[in-house]
């Protein structure tokens, strides 16, 4: 990748945050917290230790962080949006692990944070389904608009054909008349009958 792409990709995922900061830099986020739960371990957080007797769960939920975040921030700079939904559905399951997780390992002391990250992967997934719905939008607007344009195309061409079927008819009565006035000039005697 060359550094002007480099550039523009980063542009585009900066102008992006702008229009939707809570996805986008949630999802960027994500990234560096998935890296801490895979480099620490269950210690990243209190929830995980008391609930997960194993650090296999916490070192899987740290790398859905940040593949899901990878994919929101890529499907954003490309941009390709079946990439950046797929990001949000993975970062959804993350959420939702860690939200029960922390409602289950801290009880009471959860009841703030748990419901917090449940509420995100909520968002999440309605994100996800804004940028489907925009797609199936998109698509059928296209759809649309070819069908409004082939219609056009069609209209024209029976205009053109008429036209060349009326230029014809006029070329062949064109003919007609001038085959009449020599077949008149060209009489045996030289003059009328």
């Amino acid at each position: 990748m060359t550094t002007a792409t480099l550039r523009l990709r980063l542009r585009t995922l900066f102008r992006h945050s702008r229009g939707y900061p809570f996805a986008t830099n949630l999802s960027l986020a994500s990234i560096p917290v998935g890296l801490l739960a895979v480099a620490i371990g269950p210690e990243v957080s209190k929830a995980f230790t008391i609930v997960w007797h194993s650090p296999t769960p916490v070192y899987v939920w740290g790398v859905v962080l940040v593949v899901g975040g990878c994919n929101v921030a890529v499907g954003i700079a490309r941009p390709t949006p079946s990439l950046e939904r797929a990001g949000l559905g993975v970062l959804a399951v993350a959420y939702t692990f860690y939200g029960i997780s922390v409602l289950i390992g801290l009880g009471a002391g959860g009841m703030v944070t748990g419901p917090f990250f449940l509420a995100m992967a909520l968002s999440c997934l309605q994100r996800a389904h804004i940028i489907l719905k925009a797609a199936r939008d998109l698509t059928a607007a296209v759809t649309v608009e070819e069908a409004r344009e082939a219609a056009e195309e069609v209209v024209h061409l029976r205009e053109d054909a008429a036209g060349q079927l009326e230029n014809a008819a006029g070329v062949r009565r064109a003919e007609d008349h001038a085959r009449d006035n020599t077949t008149r000039d060209v009489t045996p005697g030289g003059g009328p009958p």
